[in-house]
């Protein structure tokens, strides 16, 4: 509890900093927070896993969802292949906060993922905090929305770091940071220790992100990790206007998978390096306080009232099925 205090008063202070345009809204702390997250295609592997599966399109894997949950807030799917994308878009005007999974997109998805970006854009710029949090390709997107070169500051199958931890190596003073100076000199575990899971082999070089003046404008690289080979890849980053944050690894799968063949840590000081950035994310989201006009409607457009809940017996583990 005392720690969950620190970080909400800490984040009350960076509020304040001159070093950031954008300030905390001086608002009534939100104790019912609800997330926004995007679903993504679910894949044919996936269907034949399940004959529950043969008619759903779209998923969430359920270690994210947990991850939120156990932070304090509620998940609101957002559903990319709705034909009616408007209804996904106005969703955005009664949660508090929207989060990018990662995992796999595709062509429909980057589309409707861009369109929730540029209403999130819309609702800060309207004086109305409403943070993002993108994970892995969660990470990967929101650096491609503002990059000049688009998908082009994506290297691709460039890096050998899938199923590894690694440390963190700060670019930046980590108390300069939003996202890691409520941890004080506690930040400077995740450079000292394998701390952050990494499950992928597209990612951002360095000199790529800071060439880019789209991107380099958007958002700030705050650490690098070196993958198995000693090439270096942006491994967090933080909006230089908005509450929007990112990391290329992964802080859900600590607490929530167990895949066997994983190298996934599950001690307690993973598990307590990893969960601190879930409490970061809801605590920002607490500073928002849209709401649905009901608790009827609340539940009936949480994940638990729209989607199905199955378990693989893949990496993946359990999803929410749309």
């Amino acid at each position: 509890m005392k720690a969950v205090l620190l970080l909400l008063s800490t984040l009350t202070i960076i509020g304040k900093c001159d070093t950031y345009p954008f300030e905390l809204p001086r608002q009534t702390f939100n104790n019912r927070p609800m997330i926004g997250m995007l679903t993504q295609p679910l894949t044919e592997d996936m269907k034949a896993q399940s004959p529950l599966l043969a008619t759903k399109t779209s998923f969430i894997q359920a270690s994210y969802v947990q991850a939120v949950e156990s932070a304090g807030a509620r998940v609101v799917p957002l559903i990319y292949d709705n034909p009616d994308i408007n209804a996904e878009i106005a969703k955005l005007d009664h949660v508090n906060g929207v989060q990018y999974n990662g995992g796999d997109g595709g062509a429909e998805y980057l589309v409707f993922s861009k369109k929730i970006y540029n209403r999130v854009k819309e609702i800060n710029d309207a004086q109305i905090s409403l943070p993002i949090w993108g994970t892995c390709m969660g990470f990967q997107y929101l650096a491609i929305f503002e990059a000049t070169q688009g998908e082009g500051v994506l290297s691709e199958n460039a890096f050998d770091s899938n199923d590894e931890n690694y440390p963190l190596k700060f670019l930046v003073d980590p108390l300069s940071t939003r996202l890691f100076s409520p941890l004080g000199y506690g930040a400077q575990k995740y450079a000292e220790n394998n701390l952050t899971y990494n499950h992928h082999h597209d990612g951002i070089l360095p000199y790529q992100f800071d060439s880019d003046q789209g991107l380099k404008s958007a958002f700030k690289p705050t650490s690098i990790s070196l993958d198995n080979q000693g090439r270096s890849f942006v491994a967090s980053m933080e909006s230089t206007k908005y509450p929007f944050f990112a990391t290329q690894f992964h802080p859900e799968k600590q607490q929530y998978v167990f895949y066997p063949t994983v190298k996934v840590q599950h001690d307690k000081t993973a598990i307590d390096a990893n969960r601190y950035f879930g409490d970061f994310f809801v605590a920002w989201a607490r500073n928002n306080t849209q709401s649905f006009a009901s608790y009827d409607e609340e539940v009936a457009n949480m994940v638990q009232s729209t989607g199905i809940l199955v378990m693989l017996k893949s990496y993946t583990g359990m999803i929410y099925a749309f």
